[in-house]
């Protein structure tokens, strides 16, 4: 990797984890874990610039669900959603709302930024986090109809993960234009009122 300020124009994660678990991280999985005993090691790479504060690191017992999602531009980008296995049936039924609200952002913001590596959502015990190509996501999978938290955090992906402010002070305008899209998605998708 090389840095280049707060960014880093690509990183490789190698990280070993006991048999059972599964390690969700930025980028493209490598192949699958190389197993050693009762040790497994996943490879990620990030082959796009990402700013070192979305590096992420989630390690639980998941379920992948795992789709093709059709980008405005027409590219099939990889979907990837890192549950854990006792909320597996509420995040299947979620998932199509989340590709929504990624279908409508990008007929708002243009496509995806990170389609040549994929969308993906990780369960953490923490409410949210816009990490490059994997949110973190705590919000329990409870409302199928809108989910204002991965509303907020995907919009993360095209403010705060492609356009980065330069210095912490700034992470407002980050923050900012995440929760104006939120209304912008429920104005689009259930009327102006």
């Amino acid at each position: 990797q090389r840095i280049s300020g707060p960014l880093l124009d690509r990183i490789d994660l190698h990280i070993t984890v006991p048999k059972g678990l599964v390690v969700a991280s930025n980028g493209t999985q490598q192949g699958k874990p190389k197993a050693d005993g009762n040790l497994h090691t996943f490879h990620w790479h990030v082959a796009s610039p990402i700013s070192n504060y979305c590096v992420a690191l989630n390690i639980a017992p998941y379920v992948v669900l795992a789709d093709t999602f059709t980008c405005i531009d027409g590219t099939k980008m990889p979907i990837q959603f890192f549950v854990l296995p006792e909320h597996e049936a509420k995040a299947k039924r979620c998932m199509a709302q989340f590709l929504d609200h990624v279908h409508c952002f990008e007929e708002i913001l243009g496509p995806y930024p990170f389609r040549a590596e994929k969308y993906g959502i990780a369960e953490t015990p923490h409410l949210g986090m816009e990490h490059q190509t994997i949110i973190a996501y705590g919000n329990g999978f409870r409302d199928e109809q809108y989910d204002w938290l991965h509303n907020h955090e995907l919009s993360h992906e095209w403010w705060g993960n492609l356009v980065t402010c330069r210095d912490w002070k700034d992470m407002w305008i980050h923050e900012g234009f995440g929760t104006y899209m939120q209304p912008l998605y429920r104005e689009r998708r259930f009327g102006r009122d």
